[in-house]
């Protein structure tokens, strides 16, 4: 039984789960004459059951325990497993987030769940990168090839976005020649702290997370953020302004996203951020070294300051840790290392 498993661990705190439920397993097959065999070293400490539970092996599909798991329709739950027992903790729970397999539908009452249609209760409201690749960053343009810095600096625009706008981010993926990536693979989560909720990836990809049965959100608004204008796309097409003039990076952004505030799901286009280069706005953000030099050069110091406080693992996405992979144990969670001037 679950109780008896507990016991088990508390007796036994230095032994592998597997193991445990192993012993468990054989503990109730055993009829109740049967003599324990003297070679069994590892035999459980707890009393011999005497109503031995039922046991039975269940489809492969219902659960699922791998490296990399397949799930189904039919998955009730999932075991992320890794090349070492016991490692990545976060790992393992960013991958099951990614399968669409978290927990969620026994939140206390009041209270958000993770999955289900207290999710979008109108409390709330989710934000995510617009342009092309929908909510992805492209590392395959000219300008920005290959340049993770471009990567780092509009994942610190949209986490600034987010706590300003007190949405969930949802974490958007990179786009690198012919593969896609999870960005948590590269983005140590544990820097972006606690000022910030997000999301991963698969998350408006998995139904159970839906608003209802056919619509992932309740209500979308479309922002384009380019250098000289602000754009917002409507039934009959974009339709373009000019930003105010004399005001402050955090002002004007402010400003194009606070008529959008009533929508669920905020998709923003960064497009002002594209194409890093020497003097561009990925630079700058990278250099600038005081906040008087900062917001002379139109970067509000806040933005610096988290940008310096993210930690990544690697100044570049690793090539070989592909989303279509994806393995638990390539997690950066309290592993990265701050962005270098450039």
């Amino acid at each position: 039984s679950f109780s008896g498993l507990l016991e088990e661990m508390r007796l036994k705190p230095g032994k592998h789960d597997q193991l445990l439920f192993h012993n468990l397993l054989t503990w109730h097959r055993m009829k109740p004459s049967q003599p324990v065999p003297g070679n069994w070293g590892d035999a459980p400490k707890i009393p011999r059951p005497t109503n031995p539970a039922a046991w039975a092996f269940i489809d492969n599909h219902q659960g699922v325990a791998s490296t990399h798991p397949i799930i189904t329709q039919d998955t009730a739950f999932v075991h992320t497993l890794g090349n070492v027992p016991l490692d990545s903790q976060e790992g393992k729970k960013i991958q099951s987030k990614e399968l669409g397999a978290w927990h969620g539908l026994g939140s206390p009452p009041g209270t958000p769940s993770y999955y289900g249609a207290s999710a979008h209760d109108g409390r709330t409201k989710y934000l995510a990168l617009d342009g092309s690749p929908l909510n992805g960053i492209s590392l395959c343009e000219r300008g920005d090839y290959h340049n993770g810095r471009v990567a780092k600096a509009r994942v610190a625009v949209l986490l600034a976005l987010a706590a300003h706008t007190g949405r969930v981010l949802l974490l958007p993926r990179v786009v690198v020649d012919y593969h896609q990536y999870f960005l948590w693979t590269f983005l140590d989560l544990k820097s972006v702290g606690y000022g910030v909720e997000w999301r991963e990836t698969n998350f408006p990809s998995n139904p159970r997370s839906w608003k209802n049965g056919t619509h992932a959100f309740g209500s979308t608004a479309r922002v384009s953020l380019q250098k000289h204008a602000v754009g917002t796309m409507t039934g009959a097409g974009p339709r373009w302004a000019a930003p105010p003039k004399g005001g402050a990076l955090a002002d004007l952004l402010a400003a194009a996203l606070k008529p959008h505030d009533g929508a669920e799901l905020l998709l923003v286009d960064l497009d002002f951020s594209r194409k890093g280069g020497k003097v561009g706005f990925v630079s700058t953000l990278a250099n600038c070294e005081s906040e008087q030099a900062c917001e002379r050069r139109g970067i509000p110091w806040e933005l610096v300051q988290l940008y310096r406080k993210l930690r990544w693992c690697g100044d570049y996405i690793d090539p070989d840790r592909l989303a279509a992979k994806s393995f638990q144990g390539w997690d950066c969670f309290g592993k990265g290392r701050a962005p270098p001037a450039v």
